[in-house]
């Protein structure tokens, strides 16, 4: 059938922004009497290479060896009645490289608690990767490390967030999220800041799956915390569709938009056959209103072309082997590009991934 390779993608997508953490190697802790308790997590390293050095002189192109998001949790529920369910989770993930842990701990990530109804829909309070992520951009994070360039899950989510989902009505959902900023602070902090009022950033998105076919249509607010004022720049709003047409193929496609910011176009497409997984964007990005006018001041290009390209090889379910490469600002192609103009910038990584 083709939805298979659909449903995949999306539920892989949407289960790693804690929305929905599941993990089909968890291992199950405890369950009895309708209560759940569930260990999962990830330990991935890798090889990474090139890119662009930072602009204060600092090398950051060299070979290194990274941690690839490694991390562990626990997922709960408990089934109150036929139709009401709570449930909980809590994740963790190490110091950078597993060298860090010491100096900074480990950083908490998808911490949350909910109550979900077939029949009312779903409530989220925590730390969760946001619903506009969710609806529209989560399609295209199928790389295992860099090669998300559209929004990514912590743009204006993760903690103080309440989310809202409407039951499943024949493929169609709608989402509403809100983040809370408080205006609490430090006297220093305080007194620098325009605005110490508490904020709220408003999410809202709609979805619809039929067969083979999934559409995402979302808007987020973007105001700075402790301002009032609008950072980069007034909403983002974006869509996105994912279409499979066979159990091995699908493609999929977004579009954002903010003013001040930059505009987004994006096409890809994912090939799975056995234990190979390959997964290939495009990417054009458009600088809109002051940011544009800010790169013409500089005598800075106000577009640039992005892709990424990943294999990953799967030996069991639990243990795989990836390559990624990708690329932020492709140069220009014309009569005076050079081969070695084509790989400047692309930044290459390989690595291993054990899942539990």
């Amino acid at each position: 059938m083709k939805k298979t390779l659909l449903a995949t993608a999306i539920a892989g997508a949407i289960a790693a922004t804690g929305m929905m953490a599941t993990n089909a190697q968890a291992a199950n802790v405890y369950d009895q009497d309708g209560t759940t308790l569930d260990l999962y997590g990830r330990v991935a390293m890798g090889v990474t290479t090139g890119g662009q050095d930072a602009e204060d002189g600092s090398k950051t192109t060299g070979s290194e060896i990274v941690d690839i998001f490694s991390r562990f949790g626990f997922s709960a529920s408990n089934q109150i009645d036929n139709d009401l369910r709570a449930f909980a989770n809590l994740e963790f993930r190490p110091g950078d490289d597993f060298t860090a842990a010491t100096e900074t701990g480990l950083t908490t990530r998808n911490a949350f608690v909910g109550l979900e109804s077939a029949q009312f829909g779903t409530v989220t309070v925590g730390n969760f990767d946001g619903i506009y992520y969710q609806a529209v951009s989560s399609v295209f994070d199928t790389h295992p490390y860099l090669g998300l360039q559209a929004t990514g899950g912590s743009f204006q989510a993760r903690g103080d967030s309440l989310a809202y989902r409407t039951p499943n009505l024949e493929g169609f959902q709608a989402h509403l999220q809100a983040k809370h900023y408080t205006g609490n602070a430090d006297a220093e902090v305080v007194e620098a800041r325009d605005d110490n009022s508490s904020q709220v950033n408003v999410q809202a998105a709609v979805t619809y799956e039929i067969d083979a076919l999934r559409l995402g249509l979302g808007f987020s607010e973007d105001i700075e915390r402790g301002s009032g004022e609008e950072y980069p720049g007034n909403n983002r709003y974006g869509g996105s569709a994912v279409y499979g047409f066979t159990n091995t193929l699908s493609a999929r496609a977004i579009y954002e938009t903010q003013s001040n910011n930059e505009d987004v176009y994006g096409l890809g497409l994912t090939f799975a056959e056995g234990p190979v997984t390959v997964h290939a964007d495009l990417y054009h990005f458009r600088a809109q209103g002051d940011f544009k006018d800010l790169r013409n001041s500089n005598d800075q290009s106000t577009t640039r072309d992005g892709w990424s390209l990943s294999g990953i090889y799967a030996f069991s379910s639990s243990f795989d082997v990836f390559t990624e490469v990708t690329d932020q600002d492709r140069p220009t192609i014309d009569a005076d590009l050079r081969l070695g103009d084509l790989t400047d910038d692309v930044i290459w990584t390989t690595g291993v991934r054990y899942h539990f």
